[in-house]
């Protein structure tokens, strides 16, 4: 099944937490604590999402973390790809040369499909969207 590596997982905590709190700076210590997350993992997590530039920090007194992206156009693919690469269903689909069974499959078709149908979804959805509240909305495929 497909899931998300902890990174990911957390990265989309932290993401969901400050935009709820937009213009606002925070240590690291405090969105550990409001999130749940022990403090390593999230300074480590912290640094992945500023390598990709969705968030920034400053120095000094008034110094945090705050978003840098705009959360209504950034898409959860665009974050999930950024910190663990492309979410694969199963290794042939990214890579025909990861299967021994690629030229007889009489699956991979399908696999490739649905593959695609999971890319589409997660690209329907922005980092915005984490914090709807209301009915979600359907998606196109």
């Amino acid at each position: 099944m497909l899931r998300l590596n902890k990174t990911t997982e957390y990265g989309l905590l932290i993401m969901g937490w400050l935009i709820s709190q937009p213009h606002l700076s925070f240590a690291a210590k405090m969105i550990s604590g409001n999130i749940g997350v022990d403090l390593p993992m999230t300074k480590k997590t912290l640094h992945q999402l500023q390598l990709h530039n969705f968030i920034k920090s400053s120095a000094g007194q008034d110094g945090g973390y705050t978003l840098a992206c705009n959360p209504n156009k950034t898409t959860l693919l665009n974050l999930i790809q950024s910190i663990e690469g492309q979410p694969t269903l199963v290794p042939c689909v990214n890579n025909k040369h990861d299967c021994q069974r690629w030229s007889s499959c009489l699956m991979k078709q399908c696999w490739h499909n649905i593959q695609q149908d999971v890319m589409a979804v997660f690209s329907s959805y922005t980092l915005a969207d984490l914090l709807k509240t209301h009915e979600p909305q359907e998606k196109a495929i």
